[in-house]
């Protein structure tokens, strides 16, 4: 079972979908300034166990990637990393393009061990996930700076915040997580 801070910082992301896209193209060196929308993060097969992402985002069609599979790690679990190869191949097939596994870790030991390669089994072909940890993180001394901060969330709303504001936007309301517990978090 997720823990109260996994869950909380999944719920933020999914509160500011434009952050993840912003931190992985400017540590990765690419432009985009586009939308970043939350989709449905099941990767259920025909065959059990269901699988499930912390956080799905498709991006607009100037992005470097169709979409963005986000998933929080305070930990290091061998057996999670076990599944962020399928989730990407999942989403890949679903969107018809390139996508990208980010997993956004608060701990730096922690993002040092989710880009490590993950093995296939194919000769000379490794699954190399893209790990988010507190230094790709702009560091901004006030509450001041960082609202003007133009990749912070505090900036300007998201459109898919769930605040009375954002909820009276015309634009559609975030998908919500499947009320089904995932096996695997």
């Amino acid at each position: 079972m997720p823990s109260a801070r996994h869950e909380l910082l999944v719920d933020f992301l999914r509160d500011h979908p434009r952050l993840v896209p912003a931190l992985a193209c400017r540590v990765l060196g690419r432009k985009y300034r586009g939308r970043a929308a939350v989709r449905d993060a099941e990767f259920s097969q025909a065959v059990p166990p269901q699988r499930s992402a912390d956080l799905v985002l498709e991006l607009g069609p100037h992005a470097p990637w169709r979409g963005i599979i986000v998933e929080v790690q305070l930990g290091c679990s061998a057996r999670k990393r076990l599944g962020w190869p399928l989730y990407a191949a999942a989403l890949r097939a679903r969107l018809g393009g390139p996508v990208l596994l980010v997993v956004v870790a608060p701990n730096a030991r922690v993002a040092s061990w989710a880009r490590q390669p993950i093995s296939l089994g194919q000769p000379d072909s490794s699954f190399v996930p893209f790990g988010l940890g507190p230094e790709a993180s702009p560091r901004i001394p006030t509450a001041a700076a960082a609202a003007r901060h133009p990749s912070s969330p505090c900036s300007r709303p998201s459109p898919t915040a769930t605040s009375p504001a954002a909820r009276a936007s015309p634009l559609p309301p975030p998908v919500p997580r499947s009320a089904s517990t995932p096996s695997e978090r």
